[in-house]
């Protein structure tokens, strides 16, 4: 095992077991679906596409309104 995954296990061992559970869920998946390279479908490729596009427009959220719409939505 390689030592950042090490690392990594144990410091999810410290998480409560709910977060443990998702961990175990996220691995589990891809674990299912094998070592092969993961393939977007056209959809998510468009997806991507117009994100990166809003990026190079500079349509993005400023620092502070990231920060007031966590503030605004934090439980």
């Amino acid at each position: 095992m390689i030592k950042a995954l090490e690392d990594m296990i144990a410091r999810v061992e410290t998480w409560p077991k709910e977060r443990q559970v998702d961990a175990a869920r996220v691995l589990e998946t891809m674990e299912a679906i094998g070592s092969s390279v993961y393939k977007l479908t056209g959809e998510e490729r468009a997806d991507l596409t117009e994100a990166l596009d809003e990026v190079r427009r500079g349509e993005v959220a400023s620092d502070s309104q990231v920060a007031e719409f966590f503030a605004r939505h934090r439980t």
